[in-house]
């Protein structure tokens, strides 16, 4: 017939008594004494105070520690259990106590983002949201209790992004824990943002620019996301490093002045024909503005190539400047054929006269 627990004054000091570890030990009879013990479960077993049990004789005694704690077991205590509990012990005339303790860990955010962060996917939550969770009081679990918690309940306001979620930590032989954690959500977005402050009407370049993730709802505008957007524009106004490049902050960079000396550029067919020029309008590039012909003084339009260069539009009429200032049309400019190019290189010397 197995003993009962511990009971009355035995068991307030089994679960209650600190005092001094220091002494020696000295013991009488078959069975020993563990002087430190690592309690595993929710309960304290005889063969955690005593070694040389008889078979069936080990049994539960009263509760374990809670995680993280220790006990205490003065001589007094130790000769009351072993008589209780018919164990062939005694202590010497030296002082003799036992230490049981019980190991603990605590709870990480890791452990917690790891379970939350499906349950708020299968929730709805877009998958680019970053979850911030809340200051929260970690428990002391057994170092036994290692499953990943469980999800008892998850709620959720869409409108402003904050949860709250109650988590369960389970283990065998030890009791459940629970934990109620709160966060918040923020859809988060990658965009592009200057790695260093520039002037206005600075291009905007590779070099200068780095790729950020902000809150979405911090957006005001659209936003770029790569530099090939960027291509040609440069600053409206000063902007700082680590600021989303919104397109109104852009406008297109002028590549050409007004007056500025370009070359012009006439493509017909397999022959390609250059001639100086002066543009007559700023622009950016891919812009069409009107240029003159320094030799015939014809007014062209042609498309920005770059800081230099303008592509004359094939199939325009060029222009002449009068000396009454009023202007005249030319022959359209050729669209194919080196013979054609020739009229129109020539029709321009005419012009000129």
């Amino acid at each position: 017939m197995s003993k009962p627990l511990i009971r009355g004054a035995a068991f307030l000091l089994l679960a209650g008594l600190v005092v001094s570890l220091g002494g020696s030990l000295h013991q009488a009879g078959a069975a020993g004494l563990r002087s430190h013990v690592m309690v595993h479960g929710n309960a304290i077993r005889l063969s955690d105070l005593f070694t040389g049990l008889s078979p069936g004789q080990d049994c539960e005694i009263g509760p374990s520690p809670a995680p993280g704690k220790r006990i205490v077991v003065p001589p007094i205590q130790l000769a009351a259990i072993a008589s209780e509990f018919d164990v062939d012990w005694q202590a010497g005339a030296g002082y003799a106590a036992a230490v049981l303790e019980r190991q603990a860990r605590t709870v990480t955010r890791d452990e917690i983002l790891a379970v939350l962060k499906p349950a708020l996917l299968a929730d709805g939550v877009p998958a680019a949201s970053d979850i911030s969770l809340g200051a929260f009081a970690t428990p002391l679990l057994p170092v036994e209790m290692t499953a990943p918690p469980e999800i008892q309940s998850l709620d959720r306001d869409p409108q402003s992004g904050r949860f709250s979620a109650i988590l369960q930590f389970a283990a065998a032989d030890a009791e459940p824990v629970r934990l109620r954690v709160v966060g918040r959500l923020e859809q988060r977005v990658s965009v592009l943002a200057l790695s260093r402050p520039l002037p206005a009407g600075s291009p905007i370049s590779a070099a200068d620019t780095q790729t950020i993730r902000v809150p979405l709802a911090s957006l005001r505008g659209t936003p770029l996301t790569s530099i090939a957007e960027a291509g040609g524009l440069s600053l409206r106004r000063p902007l700082g490093d680590n600021v989303p490049l919104m397109r109104d902050m852009l406008v297109k960079a002028m590549l050409i002045d007004r007056g500025r000396p370009v070359v012009l550029r006439l493509q017909s067919g397999g022959l390609a024909l250059t001639a100086a020029g002066t543009a007559l309008e700023a622009g950016a590039a891919g812009d069409s503005i009107h240029v003159v012909n320094s030799l015939s003084h014809a007014i062209l339009v042609g498309r920005i190539i770059d800081s230099a260069d303008i592509q004359i539009d094939a199939g325009t009429a060029p222009l002449i400047a009068r000396a009454n200032g009023q202007t005249r049309s030319l022959p359209r400019v050729p669209t194919v054929g080196p013979v054609a190019a020739r009229g129109w290189t020539s029709g321009l010397q005419e012009a000129s006269n």
